[in-house]
């Protein structure tokens, strides 16, 4: 993309040929290093699998559309209005830049995990990319304007880690016992109990490095578990109709159970199972 947009603004005079050059062979070197892995095509594939799961996009908080709920998304919302303003001025005039700029608004509309992308595109916007004139290798002097930019930067990034003063390791320990079934995972490996394990979607990928000697049911990884059985476990969990009847749920010998879902308060009333351990986050119940 960046080379195309290099050759348009090559026929307008705004860059040099060499410029140019250097940017498509960029650009072709990085393609063809993605192929460089053990994974080579298949990796597109996963891609191709991944954006053919719609039906469970409701079920994935990070997969549902952007919303301002947070600090972050009125930050990004904010960086977008700033790039629109930019773009109504007509100052920037790259195709390239007005593309992302639109394919960035719609990808984080659709999909809140992609609002890394809206921000990174809306600060190259306002920052003058595409900018006529602004385009290839150029020097820099040290102005005042500069040296300000740079120091303002600074003290914001300083300002910004702030919170990060009190990150100890006995406090991260604590952050992360308030949101993963820490205690729960430790009682299980403690007392051994015979799996299958039955867990919760978002739990899944901490009890994989928590408990690795019990293959967890259900984690992130919804090209490996494939959509049907994402959209059955979480209806499951939500205790729908049905969910007694659940394969997986009738085969588990332990269920890491998360306190808020539905299918906790079930599993304490179903005489099939018996809880044995409830921790801040999570229960643990074993088959009778």
């Amino acid at each position: 993309c960046f080379g195309l947009d290099a050759l348009w603004e090559r026929r307008a005079g705004r860059v040099e040929r060499e410029y140019v050059r250097r940017l498509i062979a960029v650009g072709l070197l990085a393609g063809v290093a993605t192929l460089l892995t053990p994974y080579h095509l298949r990796l597109y594939d996963e891609v191709w699998t991944y954006t053919g799961q719609a039906t469970i996009y409701p079920l994935i908080q990070e997969l549902q559309p952007f919303a301002l709920d947070s600090e972050l998304a009125w930050l990004a919302l904010g960086g977008a209005l700033a790039s629109a303003a930019v773009l109504s001025r007509g100052r920037v005039r790259s195709p390239l830049a007005l593309g992302l700029y639109a394919l960035a608004l719609a990808f984080t509309l659709r999909m809140r995990r992609d609002v890394w992308l809206l921000a990174v595109v809306s600060a190259c916007v306002v920052a003058g990319f595409g900018r006529p004139g602004a385009r290839g290798p150029r020097g820099y002097s040290l102005t005042p304007r500069l040296l300000g930019a740079a120091l303002g930067t600074f003290l914001l990034g300083a300002v910004a880690s702030f919170p990060l003063a009190g990150a100890t390791p006995a406090a991260l320990d604590d952050a992360v016992a308030a949101r993963y079934p820490v205690a729960a995972a430790a009682h299980v490996r403690e007392h051994a109990y015979p799996g299958p394990l039955y867990n919760h979607f978002d739990q899944g990928g901490y009890l994989i490095w928590a408990l690795p000697g019990y293959p967890v049911a259900m984690d992130g990884r919804t090209n490996v578990h494939g959509a049907a059985r994402v959209a059955r476990a979480a209806e499951s969990w939500r205790a729908l109709p049905g969910w007694d009847a659940d394969p997986e749920l009738l085969a588990a010998g332990v269920v890491i159970a998360p306190l808020a879902q539905p299918l906790t308060a079930r599993l304490r009333e179903d005489p099939r199972f018996r809880a044995v351990f409830e921790g801040p986050v999570s229960a643990v119940f074993v088959r009778r």
